[in-house]
């Protein structure tokens, strides 16, 4: 495990630290004007940035400019852009605690000139106020963050090892012995918490899109746009979580995924059958917690479409699951 690191106050006089911290308030400025003005954008259009095409529009910015910014900060940085990232490294160790200070007061720095400069361009129009929805309590906020922080910071720190390769071996059925093997445990707990920030962000979205759904009456409804919502967060989130898995477990966060691996050899039936086993309980907490904190809105029920019959809907799947396969 590694060691906490105190650093010392000479890191401030390093080249390769001003390089880091100078990055640091560059890229969390840009992350922060391309965001937050995104949404101010947003919020002028038809519907504004509450709506799901709004929302769908502000997190796929977000999402973008995220994704290049830490692409372009990587090597220089590490592309941190979020004081919680920074010191979820720090108290890991992967780096000191004064380089994360400075980090720190770099990204603080960096997304207050943005937002001033956001408020000047926009001729004095104050920037998105971040507050708890409707109905929602401090608690459930709280959650809320804890929750969606820890997503963040599970993938960072995944993506931030060096990938090593699985092992590949004949279809075996495993011992019980292989239970007690580090590597093991791992693999079972990573996709227990890989499979419940998959359906917590996926089944959330479409939460949200159905709610917002309700309470149109204006008979447009967007359904497509709801659709296209859901599609684009589930897509994203197993793009990163099977990324951010994938020198773990394996990144299968289904349990299709498991059994087919299984079947052809590439893990133990006895492994797979606890992954399976860790996908359902992640995925039925998941689906708990995200009742408790939409104050008892229910997750959104998987069936056959109107017009649809029983056999249409096997082929459907069947097809579907031999693509992912």
């Amino acid at each position: 495990m590694a060691k906490l690191a105190l650093g010392h106050h000479r890191e401030a006089a390093d080249a390769d630290c001003v390089r880091a911290v100078l990055a640091e308030l560059i890229l969390t400025f840009l992350f922060v004007f391309a965001g937050v003005g995104s949404a101010m954008a947003t919020g002028r259009l038809a519907g504004g940035a509450n709506s799901v095409a709004g929302l769908t529009a502000v997190a796929l910015a977000h999402t973008l400019v995220v994704a290049v910014m830490i692409s372009a900060g990587l090597h220089v940085s590490g592309g941190h852009i979020n004081p919680a990232v920074t010191l979820g490294l720090a108290v890991t160790g992967r780096i000191t605690l004064f380089r994360s200070a400075l980090y720190v007061l770099a990204q603080l720095l960096g997304s207050a000139l943005a937002c001033f400069l956001l408020t000047f361009l926009a001729g004095g129009e104050p920037t998105p106020v971040h507050a708890l929805a409707s109905g929602v309590g401090a608690a459930r906020g709280v959650a809320m963050e804890v929750v969606l922080t820890f997503s963040l910071l599970f993938a960072v720190s995944l993506l931030a090892t060096s990938v090593r390769s699985m092992a590949r071996k004949v279809m075996a059925l495993g011992h019980r012995g292989e239970a007690s093997e580090p590597d093991f445990l791992r693999g079972v707990l990573g996709e227990l918490v890989l499979t419940f920030l998959f359906v917590f962000i996926g089944v959330g979205a479409a939460i949200t899109a159905a709610d917002d759904a309700g309470k149109t009456t204006t008979g447009g409804g967007g359904g497509d746009g709801e659709l296209t919502a859901v599609a684009l967060g589930q897509a994203l989130v197993v793009a990163v979580i099977a990324t951010a898995g994938f020198h773990i477990s394996g990144g299968h966060v289904n349990p299709a995924v498991t059994l087919s691996l299984a079947v052809g050899g590439h893990i133990t039936l006895f492994r797979s059958s606890l992954y399976i086993l860790a996908q359902l309980l992640g995925s039925s907490a998941a689906c708990v917690l995200l009742r408790w904190l939409t104050g008892g809105l229910a997750p959104p029920v998987h069936m056959l479409a109107h017009g649809v019959g029983l056999v249409q809907g096997v082929v459907t799947e069947i097809v579907f699951t031999f693509s992912l396969m």
